[in-house]
């Protein structure tokens, strides 16, 4: 029994190891022809890092220093920030250059003479225009090194994620195909053992496939170096991204400052304003001192990077020396074909251990369960984690492999040395040309200030009598105000009722009627100036122009609404044509062009009560400019006559009609009562003799008199 056994395991064997030698055979053609499709990544340093390498490199005690890149080391470290201080020597040589230009403009400066011509400001203008030229090229230049650097870094840190994800994988499968052998298997051989425990046969091979696992968890230990491996490059990736964008957004804001004191320097030169050139002087301080701090910061770095670049192979060896065994480095560093795989002994003893172990599985699986069925459960799982355990190793060989994670080295070196130090040359090429353009800039203001002062001087010194000021003209224009006397204030200097008719004046001495806007200004004693012109029409616009808008945009509401028609047409034709695609594309825009009609027809509400609010201000314009004069006219009127006077008056028209009355008692009184009768019967014959016509009683309505006729009868006169 024990000897057919054997011998169906050797045949198993022979199949298995045919089948094996097939399929390794067939890996390594596919590994072959994938190695000559795809050719190894390799990596040469740029021209520009070997220029910055070469930069010299001296210590805080001007001693030379090698420029291997070695950031741990005090000397290196003092070499980069003695790179750094060119940003501090040349911000100093810049204050002293305008400290001496600020001493010649003040002191040395030779007064001009009154008769000499003052001089002009082109010189100035052109200084600020160039300057403004140079500042807005270099901040074009920012712009891209700004930009190229942050690609670089973004490669780097998913160079760095992608290598952390790798090494991540490598250690979950090796932890997982442990924990299968170590846990799984034994518990299953355990049970096995006791089941077989009446068959030495079954228990030798029971024994033999127990040889095999601890060989597979002796190969999984023995990895070189995978448990040192582990390096958290994602914390790395993270804090590289953090101190990225921080430097990022810190250059952009300069980038705007510069363009921002370019638009200033335009606006207070065209204004002549002083506090605008205050402004521009403070920011264009504030801007010098930060470019050149970038440049000094950014050439230290673009050295110390270039440092690296040159040699980052013996860099990294360096500091993985006792992490990493130099083979296992060098293997993922060059990725060659000629060097050997450190991993590949121990995944090879693996991967025969699990075969041979199926090999045993399939002959107790065969052999065994019709003798001892209870034994069918524990070998199948064995058979499971065995597979499961052989997808692992296969899984961990691809990830082991040196392609990978060479590919990401390749990568971060190519963000960084490229990408990375070529935008840092362009920052620095942007601080230079920025701390100069700006240097430049000072000293136009500081020549500009002095020319606002000089032009300050010469108009105080104007005579305002001189016809030819425009000020003096100003101020010279009286339209005859003295020459023409309000009603109100003409008649209020009257004190008797004689004078309310004044002497005609002669034609030759009545001056010209003022303009038509400085008629009610005249009338109530104002001044005929600009500002009691009605609002509309100076300086904000009429509603005119406000309807002329909302015309504009009507328009464009219905040339957008036959538009969407006919692409709503052709998106039907499109989808009769079967071109569903092109369809949709049109359905989009149209969709999108619908938001633009609700845009449009928004706006034109908004003008719509725009022109509604502005007119209707006008007619209230109107109304409180009529109150204001009957308000003034009424003034005017109470002032002519007072209470005292008005009780005056009536107490002497009293006593004129008593004295009428007198008059008509004393007249009535001439006629005797004989008189009377004789009257009064001549005049009872008149009526008895003859028929008195008549007028006809009218049927046509009474018309109504106006309440505002009847409350104010003397208000239109008195406005007249």
């Amino acid at each position: 029994m024990l000897q057919s056994i054997d011998k169906q395991l050797m045949t198993i064997g022979s199949q298995a190891d045919r089948s094996e030698g097939s399929s390794r055979t067939s890996c390594r053609t596919e590994a072959k022809q994938a190695g000559m499709a795809t050719a190894r990544l390799d990596y040469v340093a740029p021209w520009w890092t070997y220029w910055l390498h070469n930069f010299p490199h001296f210590n805080f005690f001007f001693q030379s220093v090698d420029s291997t890149f070695r950031p741990v080391e005090a000397s290196y470290q003092q070499s980069l920030m003695f790179l750094a201080c060119i940003g501090a020597v040349g911000l100093g040589l810049s204050l002293l250059i305008l400290a001496v230009y600020l001493v010649c403009l003040c002191c040395c400066r030779k007064d001009i003479d009154e008769d000499t011509k003052r001089p002009d400001s082109r010189c100035v203008t052109w200084v600020a225009v160039v300057t403004g030229l140079v500042i807005c090229s270099g901040v074009g230049v920012g712009f891209y090194g700004n930009s190229e650097t942050n690609d670089g870094v973004y490669q780097l840190t998913y160079s760095l994620y992608s290598a952390n994800h790798t090494l991540g994988g490598i250690n979950n499968l090796v932890a997982g195909s442990m924990g299968n052998v170590e846990t799984g298997l034994k518990q299953h051989l355990e049970r096995l053992d006791e089941i077989f425990s009446t068959r030495s046969d079954y228990l030798q091979a029971l024994r033999f496939m127990q040889l095999m696992v601890n060989n597979v968890i002796r190969e999984l230990t023995a990895l070189p170096d995978i448990s040192k491996a582990n390096v958290d490059l994602a914390a790395v990736a993270d804090q590289t991204a953090s101190i990225e964008y921080y430097r990022w957004l810190t250059y952009l804001l300069l980038l705007i400052l510069d363009l921002v004191i370019c638009l200033t320097l335009c606006v207070g030169m065209a204004k002549q304003s002083r506090w605008l050139l205050i402004t521009v002087m403070t920011f264009v301080m504030l801007s010098l001192i930060l470019s050149w701090a970038s440049l000094g910061a950014g050439t230290a770095t673009a050295v110390g990077t270039s440092d690296f670049c040159v040699s980052p192979d013996k860099f990294i060896v360096n500091q993985t020396t006792d992490s990493l065994s130099a083979d296992v480095a060098h293997y993922y560093l060059f990725c060659s074909p000629n060097l050997p795989n450190p991993f590949q002994q121990s995944l090879t003893v693996c991967q025969r251990s699990l075969t041979t172990m199926q090999i045993q599985i399939q002959g107790l699986l065969q052999f065994s369960v019709p003798v001892f069925p209870t034994a069918e459960r524990d070998l199948l799982g064995i058979q499971r984690l065995l597979n499961s355990t052989e997808f692992s190793l296969h899984q961990l060989t691809a990830l082991l492999d040196c392609r990978g994670l060479h590919k990401d080295y390749v990568d971060a070196l190519m963000g960084v040395c490229y990408d990375g130090v070529e935008g840092l040359l362009y920052l620095s090429l942007f601080s230079l040309l920025a701390a100069c353009a700006l240097s430049g800039v000072l000293c136009a203001t500081f020549q500009m200030w002095t020319q606002l002062g000089s032009r300050d001087k010469e108009y105080d010194d104007i005579d305002e009598e001189d016809p030819f000021n425009p000020q003096a003209r100003r101020m010279s224009y009286n339209p005859r105000r003295s020459n023409i006397h309000s009603f109100c204030s003409y008649t209020s200097n009257l004190s008797s009722q004689s004078s309310l008719n004044p002497p005609p004046q002669s034609s030759a001495s009545n001056p010209m009627p003022p303009p038509e806007y400085m008629n009610q200004s005249m009338l109530f004693g104002g001044s005929p100036r600009y500002e009691n012109v009605p609002l509309i029409g100076r300086g904000s616009p009429p509603p005119s122009q406000l309807k002329q808008q909302r015309d504009k945009l009507r328009q464009y509401q219905k040339r957008i609404t036959s538009q969407l028609e006919k692409e709503r047409l052709l998106a039907k034709q499109l989808l009769t044509d079967g071109r569903k695609e092109k369809a949709l594309l049109l359905l989009k825009k149209k969709r999108y062009q619908d938001q633009l009609l609700d845009k449009t027809e928004n706006q034109i509400s908004n003008l719509e009560r725009m022109v509604q609010d502005i007119e209707f201000m006008q007619i209230e314009m109107k109304v409180i400019e009529g109150l204001k004069v009957g308000n003034d006219c009424l003034k005017s009127m109470h002032e002519i006559m007072s209470i005292e006077d008005v009780e005056r008056i009536l107490d002497e028209t009293q006593e004129s009609i008593e004295y009428q009355r007198q008059i008509d008692e004393m007249l009535a009184g001439a006629l005797t009562q004989e008189d009377e009768d004789a009257v009064l019967a001549e005049l009872h014959a008149i009526t008895q003799g003859e028929d008195i016509a008549l007028p006809e009683v009218p049927t046509e309505p009474i018309p109504e008199v106006p309440e505002a006729a009847k409350a104010e009868p003397g208000k239109g006169q008195c406005l007249q």
